[in-house]
């Protein structure tokens, strides 16, 4: 009987013991946050310096990568040359094998020149960066390349979409140390690499995206980012002899010509 009497006591001290742990287990759950707060200083740092800047020009290395139909990855670079003045100025050039253009936006007028095709489209837009690449994305289906970086709010604008974060540690991007972040969203996962030190310049960034399984990931490689001065004509766009104006296509045709291209392979 005594033996017994042990043996529920001890089976008694094991089940308290793991519904403590359980509990405890969940607790821990609970209470650890969904970003992690030195992800969360870094990316914050890092919009801190690129709002010091009212003018800069970057330069990077965008890859992208493309699924063929039998499976195939293939990934395409392109060289981007950018020069930003706030709050209503931007230029950028990228020349590649799938793009070659500029897009040139002065204040009240974006412009998309194909440099190969000798053709520019032109239209009206808001007067502030954010607001025309809010209209060009959602009206012509035009991404400006690491549009999120130059945004006057990366912090909100990275963070909007994100549902958690974690900060991965320090490593070496092209000789430059830097912090690694990771971050999930419901639609697509992003990864940042942020110059350590005093200047907090995004060094890489990454995309991967959940629902184009065509083009899953595009990633921008920063190799120089710096204080600039640019003179009016730097966003100002004048056609040469023989260049045609077209239109815009909207978000719909341009992914019907996509749908043609891909139908007629």
């Amino acid at each position: 009987m005594l033996r017994k009497l042990k043996a529920v006591a001890c089976c008694l001290a094991f089940c308290f013991v793991l519904a403590v742990q359980a509990d405890g287990a969940e607790t821990a759950e609970e209470t650890t946050p969904a970003f992690d707060p030195m992800a969360d200083q870094v990316l914050w740092s890092a919009d801190v310096y690129l709002k010091s800047l009212k003018s800069f020009a970057l330069q990077a290395e965008t890859l992208r990568d493309i699924v063929t139909d039998d499976g195939q990855i293939i990934t395409f670079t392109t060289h981007l040359d950018l020069s930003i003045e706030r709050p209503n100025k931007l230029y950028v050039k990228r020349v590649g094998v799938i793009r070659n253009q500029e897009i040139l936006y002065n204040g009240s007028t974006l412009v998309l020149h194909s440099l190969q095709h000798n053709v520019y489209a032109m239209a009206q837009v808001p007067s502030t960066i954010g607001e025309m690449m809010d209209l060009a994305t959602e009206q012509f289906g035009l991404q400006v390349p690491g549009g999120d970086l130059l945004r006057s709010d990366l912090y909100d604008g990275m963070m909007s979409g994100a549902v958690s974060g974690v900060y991965l540690g320090k490593v070496v991007v092209d000789g430059v140390e830097c912090h690694h972040l990771a971050y999930r969203g419901d639609e697509v996962d992003f990864q940042l690499w942020i110059e350590a030190g005093d200047e907090a310049k995004p060094k890489r960034f990454m995309i991967v995206s959940k629902g184009m399984t065509d083009e899953p990931r595009y990633m921008v490689n920063i190799t120089s980012l710096a204080p600039a001065e640019f003179t009016r004509e730097t966003f100002e766009f004048t056609p040469s002899a023989g260049e045609k104006r077209i239109r815009f296509l909207t978000e719909e045709e341009t992914r019907q010509v996509k749908e043609a291209v891909k139908e007629a392979k």
